[in-house]
């Protein structure tokens, strides 16, 4: 197993921005399994699936729009590689996936606060098949009465993506 990652980092003032290459290689992964047992029922457990190979590039940027906005986003797109053992020969999939997040946080006044959080991810490889991709919108608001009591209020996926 080995792991390498090079990556720069940009500063000035309250902006910043960081990218990183890298590359993992893992063996004994653990992960989670699912078995039919018949019947309608399924056993969910853990077990170690095999060798796993991951390289992407990652990107994150934050800063200041204006005093009362700021901002703040991920994204990694990377090529993964799952070999699981099958019957004592290793059968590799392998697949490009992509990530990516974006907040905006708006002060409205000192005591209110409103944030707007988008995610997306494409489809992904796991040990038994893949996980379909997914987009959704977060929004939040926060009053502040006080030191010691603030209300919260989350709306998720409001458009159920």
């Amino acid at each position: 197993p080995a792991s390498q990652e090079s990556g720069y980092e940009y500063a000035k003032g309250k902006t910043f921005l960081t990218a990183s290459l890298y590359y993992k290689d893992a063996g004994n992964v653990v992960s989670n399994v699912v078995e039919n047992l018949g019947q309608g029922v399924t056993l969910d457990t853990f077990a170690n699936v095999g060798h796993t190979r991951n390289a992407g590039l990652e990107l994150t940027a934050g800063g200041q729009i204006t005093r009362s906005l700021t901002y703040g986003a991920a994204g990694d797109v990377s090529w993964n590689q799952i070999a699981t053992a099958d019957d004592g020969v290793e059968a590799p999939r392998a697949a490009a996936a992509m990530f990516g997040h974006l907040k905006l946080n708006w002060s409205a006044t000192s005591k209110d606060f409103v944030q707007l959080a988008l995610y997306a991810r494409g489809r992904q490889i796991e040990a038994q098949g893949s996980q379909s991709s997914y987009a959704l919108v977060n929004l939040g608001y926060r009053h502040q009465f006080s030191d010691r009591l603030a209300a919260e209020l989350t709306i998720q996926d409001p458009f159920d993506e």
